[in-house]
């Protein structure tokens, strides 16, 4: 009997990663850009959302300042990854450039550094034209210091140093605040902008991640 059980143990065992085995191999994708956490590669054949790209060494973007939408690649300094969060718009929201309006997806994406530490993000944020130019920084940002004003390959734009202050959680007697690049390239004839944010490691140098920032844009 104790044979018995042991043989229908192992047969139950393999049927059972069989079953595993193959399931992987049928969900499992990879995208050209990263590798794909969703069940399909095929987006219109999934209805989960966020989609998800991981481990991508640039980032694909739509430049809405540009006449037809073209795709614009910003590549990511040596060692640097990014992980892309794709969502399907609000219903209710409505671009206001007719050459817009075909745009159902919106992206966002998280940024590591060659130390794969989350240092920062790449954004399209919503603004108000009329409102007073600080209203574009963070909240708890101290203070800004512009370092970059032109052309970039979004359009033009600029980009800050911003000192914010730490959480509460992170403060010290020593370490209230923290500094950060923070780019700002406005879409025309759109509330919108994009952003890109970068924390910069305490001990690391102003200048190499202020040109980390410059390279991704290219802004020379």
């Amino acid at each position: 009997m104790k044979s018995r059980t042991s043989v229908f143990s192992l047969m139950l065992y393999f049927i059972v990663m069989i079953f595993i085995l193959s399931s992987c191999g049928n969900n499992a994708s990879v995208s050209n850009k990263g590798t794909a956490i969703i069940s399909s590669s095929d987006f219109s054949t999934d209805d989960s959302w966020p989609k998800t790209l991981v481990d991508l060494k640039q980032i694909d973007v739509i430049n809405l300042n540009s006449v037809k939408n073209e795709k614009t690649i910003l590549l990511l300094p040596k060692g640097w990854t990014a992980s892309e969060f794709i969502n399907q718009l609000a219903p209710d929201f409505k671009f206001n450039d007719p050459k817009n309006k075909d745009i159902n997806t919106s992206y966002s994406f998280d940024l590591y550094n060659d130390s794969n530490t989350k240092v920062g993000t790449f954004d399209l944020l919503s603004f108000y034209r009329n409102q007073p130019k600080i209203t574009i920084f963070p909240n708890h940002t101290s203070s800004n210091e512009l370092k970059y004003s032109g052309s970039t390959k979004l359009g033009d734009g600029e980009i800050y140093l911003l000192v914010r202050d730490l959480p509460d959680t992170e403060r010290t007697k020593e370490q209230t605040t923290y500094k950060s690049i923070y780019a700002w390239i406005p879409v025309k004839n759109e509330q919108l902008a994009y952003n890109m944010s970068i924390d910069i490691p305490l001990q690391s140098s102003i200048d190499e991640y202020l040109n980390f920032a410059k390279n991704i844009l290219s802004a020379k």
